[in-house]
């Protein structure tokens, strides 16, 4: 399976050698260098897929589709979705591919995308969600997905999903499922209001003139901690300390004048 579909990635690159295969967002033939960009992006895709940097090849086959979009890269990102195992964008653009592709496609050649994008659908779940806060947002693995309450089952990707619901206000409640294919669940959010916090005791700072301000007996070991723990100047703090006294030392070693 993985051979054939690098062979289709390979044999996908020539579809940027006729001038009519791919058109701008406006319709029209996009120029030669957009074309050789997108002919660069798209080999730089396939290499990453070989390697198996999925992502990368994804931003690449995206780029190449983004500058002169053609029906058959449309596949290629499917492929590198489902080994992605977002099986849900994959399906989707399966469909897209079969679409935009209309009569270039030939009949055996629909049947097997139809039949891949078929046998995606069997990695996707259907969960059903509810809640007691409306407005509440739900995420699914992180992103956003819409605000209770939805008007029907999300359809999520098989495996382990973390679901949350949060809303300002309440603490954010969070489910994780494991998620079979074709499986259908529901899920009930219950969101409690957060505690409003207690207000602190009033602290009232009096502000002295420097004229009135007196020496603390804290002053010395707070310079001392600041320079031991900031290491500001820890040597050049120590070093200052061990002059001084040496200074004051030689003083006082000094005989008294007669």
């Amino acid at each position: 399976m993985k051979k054939s579909r690098l062979f289709l990635l390979i044999a996908a690159l020539h579809c940027y050698g006729a001038p009519a295969a791919a058109q701008s967002t406006d319709g029209t033939p996009p120029a030669q260098g957009d074309l050789d960009e997108a002919r660069r992006r798209f080999q730089r895709g396939v290499e990453l897929y070989r390697e198996g940097s999925f992502d990368c090849a994804l931003a690449e086959f995206n780029k190449a589709y983004e500058i002169a979009p053609n029906y058959r890269i449309l596949y290629n990102i499917a492929q590198v979705q489902t080994e992605r195992h977002d099986y849900i964008t994959a399906a989707k653009l399966l469909d897209q591919y079969l679409r935009e592709g209309g009569g270039d496609i030939s009949p055996a050649r629909r049947t097997q995308v139809e039949d891949e994008a078929k046998a995606l659908r069997t990695r996707i779940a259907q969960v059903t969600v509810t809640g007691n806060v409306d407005g509440a947002e739900l995420l699914v693995d992180g992103v956003s997905v819409g605000e209770l309450p939805l008007k029907g089952p999300i359809s999520v990707n098989s495996g382990l999903r973390r679901l949350q619901a949060r809303k300002d206000g309440y603490r954010t409640s969070m489910r994780t499922l494991t998620l079979a294919g074709n499986e259908s669940v529901h899920v009930d959010f219950e969101l409690s209001q957060e505690a409003a916090r207690p207000a602190g005791p009033t602290t009232i700072v009096t502000q002295v003139a420097p004229s009135e301000a007196k020496p603390s007996p804290t002053n010395v070991p707070m310079w001392i901690s600041l320079a031991s723990t900031a290491a500001l100047a820890g040597g050049a703090v120590g070093f200052g300390l061990m002059a001084v006294g040496k200074r004051q030392t030689r003083h006082s070693a000094q005989p008294l004048p007669r």
